[in-house]
């Protein structure tokens, strides 16, 4: 996972904090790419990112809790 493919560019991922979202967000990581994860739940949110900052050491990464069924949410 040295390559830098998405070195600079960012990610926002939706349902980041467990499962397929939190691996896809280790990857991307991995890969140079700034992630932001999106989430209901501010515990869980500030645990994914442990998690991809230990797998991934070089991470750009953040949650942001917002709810998508939410247009209030969806806004800002």
């Amino acid at each position: 996972m040295g390559d830098k493919t998405f070195d600079g560019q960012g990610v926002v991922i939706l349902g980041g904090t467990a499962g397929v979202g939190l691996e896809s967000a280790v990857r991307f990581c991995a890969q140079g790419a700034r992630v932001a994860l999106i989430g209901r739940n501010e515990e869980r949110g500030r645990n994914a990112c442990a998690v991809v900052r230990e797998r991934a050491p070089e991470a750009d990464v953040q949650f942001i809790r917002a709810d998508a069924v939410h247009t209030d949410d969806a806004v800002r």
